[in-house]
């Protein structure tokens, strides 16, 4: 008989990790949650196996073969690396904590069984760096947060503020205006915002699936909340990318339900009265649009990012040789033509100048040089984020003027790090998740969590082509859910189905 409190430690630990992993500063804390979930996945397999909801080798034999030799290839990638040093240290780094989040998300499904986290458990973790982040601003409107917190956003200065508040100290307040200033909290990158609550919305849909199409009645409002605070924290902080992605992760939530799952027979139909609960849940639907797309408008209107980035992309695609435009920099003559080309507008010249240099302008530039070099370097260098910036450094022969850290593209970045095969059996895992998560979806027992892994699984495929998200802690919140959603759907009917909701 396993002691009840392993199970609980698990369970809560396994949110915890999820939880913390998009958040800046908390590496020691993360890696440390990481080594106890696995400490306790051990023991249970070790001293309490008979006791575990689903048996090692059944788990195993699920595994999908793509993730097998995904982990053999990470694992003896640094024997044929260009830089076998780096990449052995980039081993034992991201990718075998790759492999470890996979395994603990599948271990979560062997110790717990239908007991694990449900889906609203799930997004609700995901979510939780955009509730704090939208708890600093609110101590930020209240005058809680002191300049040293403004100077280096960090945990540590949050603590400081509040303490040296509590003892007397006041501070400025932010105001409402500076919703459009892009206030990220402890957050260096929008994106740890994005990210998770991105992953959060997939999450809180396949909840509305269940609570409105299903008998989860407590469902039907907790989600919206969810999807809400995401909205609205992406907002606050002004990420394009989490506020474009929400939108089409919404569309594909409605579009994939409408074209895959209404209409099977077996599945979650409407209940006695549906016809009124679906009216519902339209006028729902709706007003989440028109709010989000009030949301997309004020940000347009007040952030030249967007109104500038057309003028930005077709200069980054119209340059004859972006090597030679990252290496060199444009030259005065090419700044003078873009000044009198928009010379009626001196302040959007500058901005699409400067667009060029280090925003959307640059991207293309990036993925264009990238692409190049991916073609070059088919064995792959070392494994790192810096492989990119190691290649790029080398083919100017000097440190590019427009130095960039990575190629801001994370399957050009994959492939330039592992090499053609890495790329290749990475793109078959992510694959394999997406096209189980779709074919599974007219399973009623299944349901809920292949419609949670469809949309997470084709969020971070197509995030990819837009950033280099494929690394670090992102690796590990990836593997970590998708594992757990595969292993809760493949083993649904041995466990028993649950609501989810837990």
């Amino acid at each position: 008989m396993m002691p009840i409190f392993i199970k609980r430690a698990y369970y809560v630990l396994f949110l915890a990790f999820l939880a913390i992993l998009p958040v800046s500063g908390t590496i020691a804390l993360r890696n440390l949650i990481l080594i106890l979930l696995l400490v306790l996945l051990l023991v249970s397999v070790g001293v309490y196996r008979s006791a575990l909801a689903i048996k090692p080798s059944e788990i195993w034999r699920r595994v999908p073969w793509s993730f097998k030799c995904l982990a053999v290839f990470l694992l003896l990638f640094p024997l044929w690396a260009v830089q076998q040093e780096v990449a052995l240290q980039n081993l034992g780094g991201q990718w075998v904590e790759l492999i470890l989040s996979a395994l603990i998300g599948w271990g979560a499904v062997m110790l717990l069984g239908q007991r694990g986290p449900g889906l609203l458990a799930l997004g609700a973790a995901s979510s939780l760096p955009l509730v704090l982040h939208l708890l600093l601003f609110l101590a930020g409107l209240a005058g809680l947060l002191s300049p040293a917190f403004y100077a280096d956003p960090s945990l540590g200065t949050v603590w400081q503020s509040l303490r040296d508040h509590g003892m007397g100290e006041t501070y400025q307040a932010l105001h409402l205006h500076d919703l459009f200033a892009g206030f990220r909290g402890v957050e260096p990158m929008h994106g740890n915002l994005g990210y998770p609550g991105d992953q959060a919305i997939s999450l809180f849909c396949a909840c509305l699936a269940m609570g409105w199409l299903g008998s989860a009645t407590n469902l039907r409002w907790k989600p919206f909340l969810g999807i809400a605070i995401c909205l609205l924290s992406v907002f606050v902080a002004q990420s394009r990318g989490g506020i474009l992605y929400s939108f089409l992760l919404l569309l594909l939530a409605g579009a994939t339900y409408w074209l895959k799952m209404r209409t099977k027979a077996g599945g979650t139909g409407l209940r006695p009265g549906g016809a009124r609960q679906a009216l519902v849940m339209g006028g729902l639907a709706l007003i989440g649009v028109l709010l989000l797309a009030g949301i997309a408008v004020q940000s347009v209107r007040n952030d030249s990012r967007w109104k500038t980035m057309a003028d930005k992309v077709s200069l980054g695609l119209q340059y004859e040789n972006p090597v030679q435009l990252l290496c060199d920099g444009p030259s005065a003559e090419y700044e003078a033509g873009i000044r009198q080309k928009f010379a009626d507008n001196p302040q959007y010249a500058e901005d699409v100048i400067n667009g060029l240099k280090v925003q959307d302008g640059g991207r293309i530039l990036l993925m264009r040089v990238a692409s190049q070099m991916v073609l070059e370097n088919g064995r792959g260098l070392d494994g790192s984020r810096q492989s990119f910036k190691k290649l790029i450094a080398k083919k100017c022969g000097h440190v590019p003027v427009l130095d960039f850290a990575h190629s801001h593209q994370g399957w050009l970045d994959l492939a330039l790090a592992l090499g053609w095969l890495g790329l290749a059996l990475f793109a078959t895992v992510m694959l394999s998740f997406l096209r189980r998560g779709w074919r599974s979806l007219g399973e009623a027992d299944l349901r809920p969590w292949a419609f949670a892994l469809f949309l997470v699984s084709a969020f971070w495929i197509s995030r990819g082509f837009a950033d280099s998200i494929y690394r670090e802690h992102n690796l590990e919140m990836q593997f970590l859910v998708m594992s757990y959603l595969y292993a809760r759907m493949v083993f649904s009917r041995e466990i028993g189905v649950t609501s989810a909701r837990d």
